[in-house]
């Protein structure tokens, strides 16, 4: 496990698990099998989806403030 600490108190805020190989083998090869996905949007099709996210953390972002806060 990884334990995240308050850097002001010290304190733990967060306990995480640590993942074994194959874990993150499986990760990563799924992670793979997206970007190619992603890779045959083509350039067109990827700006559109870029722009599309843009405009949703646009429209969050004082949500997305409140998260990171």
């Amino acid at each position: 496990k990884l334990e995240s600490f308050d850097p002001a108190t010290g304190d733990v805020v967060g306990v995480h698990a640590v993942d074994d190989t194959a874990s993150v083998e499986a990760a990563v090869a799924r992670a793979r099998a997206a970007a190619g996905g992603w890779a045959g949007l083509g350039f067109d099709a990827r700006a559109e989806v870029l722009a599309q996210w843009r405009a949703v953390l646009t429209r969050r972002m004082a949500q997305l403030a409140d998260v990171v806060h």
